[in-house]
């Protein structure tokens, strides 16, 4: 069992951490992400990508787990930069995201179109949950 309270590194916005198994868990914090949020993430996502580069190809890729529950805004511009930090990406990259979503109807909408567009950028499943609890119970991590 991981307990995602331990360790993992926060930041401006969000906080992180990479589990056994080529998982990385991460947990917004704020009510709206900016561009610089992304831009943070993605940067400490690289960065980690590159330590567990063995890892994570044995495990045919990673998969990102993102608690955005306490978001209520994503804006365009942030969106857009993460939209384009995907196509960098390639297919044997990431092998599949969860997004845990308040019951926003608006986030919801906007977490579809970015997952359609994931899903033909980089051929990554997407699944949109409301309770995190689905996503974690699966792999033994407790929240």
């Amino acid at each position: 069992m991981v307990v995602l309270d331990g360790p993992g590194t926060e930041h401006e916005g969000f906080r992180l951490w990479y589990l056994t198994g080529a998982v990385f868990v991460v947990r917004m914090h704020v009510a709206t992400v900016t561009e610089d949020v992304v831009a943070s993430m993605v940067c400490e996502i690289d960065r980690l990508r590159e330590i567990h580069a063995d890892e994570i190809q044995a495990c045919g890729g990673s998969r990102s787990i993102h608690d955005w529950r306490s978001v209520q805004r994503f804006p365009g511009e942030a969106r857009q930069r993460l939209s384009k930090e995907w196509e960098k990406l390639g297919r044997s990259d990431v092998r599949s995201i969860e997004v845990a979503l308040s019951p926003n109807p608006v986030m919801h909408g906007l977490a579809r179109v970015m997952s359609l567009v994931i899903m033909r950028r980089a051929g990554t499943p997407v699944r949109i949950v409301e309770d995190i609890r689905e996503i974690l119970v699966e792999d033994d991590v407790v929240g």
